[in-house]
C-alpha cells in the first residue's frame, strides 16, 4: 500500500512505515488474536447493498452519535431496568429498619394486652392483629398503651405509605421496560432489515413485583379503635369492685 504512517525512532528521526507493516506488527498480539470473527472475511453485504445516500446518511448519524430508534429503545429499556432494580434495592434498605421499629412497637403493645382476656372477645375474628394473637409477654400495668398504640399507628402508616410509593415507582419502570422490549421485538420480527441480535428477553412484570413484595412486605394495618379496644381489655381484666362480689 502506498499509504504510510509517520513515527519517530529512538534517535528522534522520522520513520515511515506502511499500513501493511503496522498491521503485520499488530497481528501477533494477543488482543488482535482474540478479536471476534478472526480468520473470517468481513461481511460487507449490508454496506455494499445500501445505496450511496443511505451510506452517507449512516455516516452522518454515526459521526454525530445518533443511533437508530431501535437501538435507542434497547438502550432506554436497559437503563429503565437498571433504575427499577436500583429503586427496589433502595426500598429494601429504607423499609427494613422501619419494619423492625414497627415490630418492636407491636411487641411492646402486645405486652399490654392482659392474658386473661382473649383477643377475639374484644375484636371481631377477622380484625384480630396477628402480632396480638402471638403475644406471650407479661402485661405491663405501668405501660402507656394509648401512647404505644398511637406510635404504632403512625409508624405502620408511614411504612406502608413509603412502600406503596416505592412499589409504584418500580412498577412504572418495569412496565415501560416491558413495553419497549415488546415493541422492539415486534419490529425485529416484522422487519427483514433489522438484525435479530437486537432483540431482548421479555420482562415479566408480575414476577418481579412478586419478588419485591417478598422482599418488602407490608405491615399489618391497625384498627382505628385499637386504643379503645385495649382499654376495654384492660378493664375486663380488672373489673370494678362491685363486679368482683358477683
Amino acid at each position: 500500500m502506498s499509504v504510510s504512517k509517520l513515527r519517530r525512532g529512538a534517535d528522534g528521526k522520522p520513520e515511515y512505515r506502511s499500513i501493511d507493516q503496522l498491521l503485520a506488527e499488530a497481528a501477533p498480539h494477543d488482543v488482535v488474536q482474540r478479536l471476534p470473527g478472526k480468520g473470517r472475511p468481513i461481511d460487507l453485504r449490508g454496506y455494499m447493498h445500501a445505496d450511496a445516500q443511505s451510506r452517507v446518511a449512516n455516516k452522518l448519524l454515526a459521526d454525530n452519535n445518533v443511533i437508530p430508534q431501535q437501538l435507542q429503545d434497547r438502550r432506554e429499556a436497559e437503563i429503565l431496568l437498571q433504575q427499577a432494580e436500583a429503586d427496589a434495592a433502595t426500598a429494601r434498605q429504607d423499609l427494613h429498619p422501619r419494619r423492625c421499629h414497627v415490630e418492636q412497637l407491636q411487641h411492646k403493645l402486645g405486652a399490654c394486652w392482659p392474658p386473661s382476656v382473649a383477643a377475639h372477645e374484644v375484636f371481631p375474628p377477622a380484625d384480630v392483629p396477628a402480632w396480638l394473637t402471638s403475644a406471650v409477654a407479661k402485661p405491663d400495668d405501668d405501660g402507656d398503651y394509648q401512647e404505644l398504640a398511637a406510635q404504632l399507628a403512625t409508624s405502620s402508616a408511614a411504612h406502608n405509605r413509603r412502600r406503596a410509593i416505592a412499589r409504584r415507582k418500580v412498577e412504572e419502570s418495569l412496565t415501560k421496560v416491558a413495553d419497549l422490549r415488546r415493541r422492539l421485538n415486534e419490529q425485529v420480527s416484522l422487519s427483514g432489515s433489522i438484525s435479530p441480535g437486537i432483540q431482548l428477553t421479555p420482562v415479566r412484570v408480575e414476577a418481579r413485583l412478586e419478588r419485591f413484595d417478598a422482599d418488602c412486605p407490608p405491615v399489618d394495618d391497625l384498627p382505628g379503635d385499637l386504643a379503645e379496644r385495649l382499654r376495654q381489655a384492660v378493664g375486663a381484666a380488672s373489673p370494678v369492685w362491685w363486679r368482683r362480689l358477683l
